[in-house]
Parts: C-alpha cells; structure tokens; sequence
C-alpha cells in the first residue's frame, strides 16, 4: 500500500488530497519500517525499503525533508553491520538462511552510498556552514573504503558501505 500511495500522491491536483495521500504513503511505510526492522534475514528487503523512504522523503522539498531522508539512510547502518553479515554466515551455515544475502545486500551497497553522499551534497546546498564538515568526513570514508582490495574488505567481513554508514552516524547524530 505504501507504494500505492506513493506513486498516487503525485498525481493528485488538489493539495488537500496530495497531503492526504502523501500521509497515507508514509503510514504505510511506518508499518513496514516496524516489522522489518526486527525481522532478521530479511534485511535486502528493509534496505529496499528505506531506499523508497528516503526518495519520498527527497522528493517533498526542505531541508527537514532531506534530513529525514539521511535518517533513513542512518537505519542502514544496522543491516550492513559486521554482526548482520556474520549473522547471515551462520544462517548459511546452518542451512536457514538466504543463500544470496551477501549478494543482494553487495548489489544493494552501491545503491546506498550514492544516495548518502547525494543526501549530504543536497543539504551542503542549503547550509554549507553546518553541513560541509559532515560531507568532508563522509568524501573521506568513502576514499578509504575504495582504498582497500576486495580480500582486505572480506577478511574484515565488513561492507565498505558500513564504514561511510559508521562515520556519517557518528558526525551526524547532532544534526539529524
């Protein structure tokens, strides 16, 4: 339902029904955000989901808006934690677990340092003084993560993703 009304906020023409769908999409993505986020092994789909959530959030207009949206992005850190992978690992092991977790989470990785660093850049635009410091420490995360090789990056059993996560949640829980 959530992505029902999300795609049916933008066609309304009167404000009083956008607000009201718009509300309904982030409802239904409220509910959707509480069960998945204690539900372990399904953390492809909340990282899909937060995705979604954060461009709604991208999308109305504000510097609010945008700050929601990185504090979606900040919910990722959790799923691509060390301990989430490892987690994933023993479920392989045990026979229990999604096969492809580490792929689709892999795949998704990319995804979601775009949109952090792009949610960073937007909010540079409209408060360069209070956000350029946390872009920086983000710029340099991410450098540091691509500085690594593939087998360094595996024996750590760490996404690079969750090292620009990390930095930006550390620098970041003022602001957000």
């Amino acid at each position: 339902l959530a992505l029902f009304y999300k795609r049916l906020w933008t066609c309304q023409r009167d404000v009083v029904r956008t607000r009201e769908k718009l509300s309904l999409a982030f409802q239904h993505y409220f509910e959707a955000h509480q069960y998945f986020i204690q539900d372990v092994g399904s953390e492809p789909t909340f990282i899909i989901l937060l995705l979604d959530l954060s461009n709604l959030y991208s999308a109305v207009s504000g510097e609010e808006c945008l700050r929601k949206a990185l504090g979606c992005c900040m919910d990722m850190h959790r799923p691509f934690s060390p301990e989430s992978m490892n987690s994933a690992l023993e479920r392989n092991l045990l026979g229990t677990g999604d096969k492809d977790w580490i792929d689709k989470m892999k795949t998704l990785e990319p995804v979601v340092s775009d949109l952090l660093l792009g949610l960073i850049k937007s909010l540079v635009k409209f408060n360069k003084k209070k956000y350029e410091k946390l872009y920086r420490h983000a710029l340099l995360a991410k450098l540091a993560s691509t500085m690594k090789n593939d087998a360094q990056a595996f024996e750590q059993e760490q996404f690079e993703v969750f090292g620009i996560l990390d930095v930006v949640l550390k620098n970041a829980s003022h602001l957000l």
